[in-house]
């Protein structure tokens, strides 16, 4: 992937030449103790540094890191506060650097042109053939989204992952479609010559997607050789299984859930993820606790109170942290929400156990949904097996 190291190398490391110190203060002497004298800077009438074209660019440059970097909006310095602040340190500077929407957006398009030009250039020198992954998602807006990513072995024989495509995904999610967009992707980046292999999930539409993708590429690639190519994802395997584990075969048990808290039907969804065991159990609790903003703040209260009457032998304290909640697609999500649940089990039945006794009968959590000693001690198991998991998928990361 494209980092933000490679737009500005120097920056990461605080190296600053010396001539971009010239223009980034406006010193009132330029005269040494020791050593002749600097010949004067060309200055303004205002005594402000006049900065040249590759610093105003280079300067436009690392606003855009800043942007990125931090998620900003491109017109993140059209603020009166950030121009003053310019303002201030070098009007010359201020008026000559143009930092506003329209700018950002424009030396964005620059930054990424010039990048990929680098970035083609280095595949087409790589010493490996060009392997690529892709996924698919819907957005929360219900916009499809496809990323593609380039893998290889650079000149130097260092392994290289390039994002090289991350699009609205138009059309059906059919295999015909998904294919024509990697065709594109392939050819604009000018390595379908030397395609590798494919790596993507399981799902039965990336069958047909790698097929008809191969067979555009190279016509005469025969089955074999397609088959041989198409590499399933290890960590979308690895959630199945995860998945299977927790909830068995169950393959209709997310699409049930959806449309059970759709309707409205709380009560079934409930039951229905009770029929799952202490992690069903467990997922209750956290959703009881989190259903609204006086329940979570009722219990953060009883938390810090809790710890307060308690004899610790640390400096340890739980009392900040919130519980995670699952969801029924990310099996990683489900050791995260037993995690936290084990560090903060003390609170949970505490609380759980006053409700029992002050709340109103509407207020408390469902008896059924209570953890027994046993659904606590099966919970340190999964949590166990689910960490070997985790530790194989951060290996096969890091490979």
């Amino acid at each position: 992937m494209v980092a933000l190291t490679d737009f500005f190398p120097g920056r990461v490391h605080r190296i600053i030449e010396q001539d971009d110190e010239e223009y980034l203060s406006t010193p009132t002497s330029q005269t040494q103790q020791d050593g002749p004298s600097i010949p004067p800077r060309k200055r303004t009438i205002s005594g402000s540094v006049v900065a040249s074209k590759s610093k105003i660019s280079r300067l436009r440059e690392l606003a855009v890191g800043h942007i990125v970097a931090s998620n900003l909006p491109l017109s993140t310095f059209d603020g009166p506060f950030i121009r003053e602040l310019l303002q201030q340190f070098n009007p010359q500077l201020a008026r000559d650097l143009h930092l506003g929407r329209t700018a950002m957006t424009s030396e964005v398009h620059r930054l990424f042109s010039l990048k990929k030009q680098s970035v083609k250039e280095e595949i087409a020198n790589a010493l490996t053939s060009i392997h690529f992954s892709f996924d698919l998602w819907t957005s929360p807006n219900q916009r499809a989204f496809i990323d593609v990513f380039a893998h290889f072995l650079d000149q130097a024989g260092k392994y290289k992952s390039r994002l090289v495509a991350f699009r609205h995904q138009t059309g059906a999610h059919s295999g015909e479609n998904i294919a024509s967009t990697l065709e594109a992707v392939a050819r604009d980046w000018g390595f379908a010559h030397k395609i590798g292999v494919s790596v993507c999930d399981n799902a039965s539409n990336n069958d047909t997607c790698v097929d008809a993708f191969f067979h555009r590429i190279n016509p005469t690639m025969t089955e074999t050789d397609i088959l041989s190519r198409r590499i399933r994802c290890f960590g979308h395997v690895l959630n199945l299984v995860a998945k299977a584990f927790l909830f068995g075969n169950d393959g209709a048990f997310e699409m049930e859930i959806d449309t059970l808290e759709q309707a409205r039907e709380y009560d079934l969804a409930r039951a229905r993820w009770r029929q799952k065991g202490p992690i069903g159990k467990l997922h209750n609790i956290v959703k009881f606790i989190r259903a609204s903003p006086q329940r979570i703040e009722a219990f953060n209260t009883f938390a810090k109170e809790l710890e307060s009457e308690t004899f610790r032998i640390s400096e340890a304290t739980t009392a900040e942290l919130q519980l995670c909640q699952d969801n029924a697609t990310r099996w990683n999500s489900t050791y995260l929400m037993v995690s936290r649940a084990w560090k903060k089990r003390g609170e949970i039945e505490a609380f759980i156990s006053k409700l029992d006794v002050t709340a109103h009968r509407d207020q408390r959590l469902p008896a059924e949904d209570h953890l027994s000693s046993d659904d606590w001690l099966l919970l340190g198991e999964i949590q166990n097996i689910l960490a070997k998991e985790r530790a194989a998928a951060s290996r096969h990361d890091r490979h």
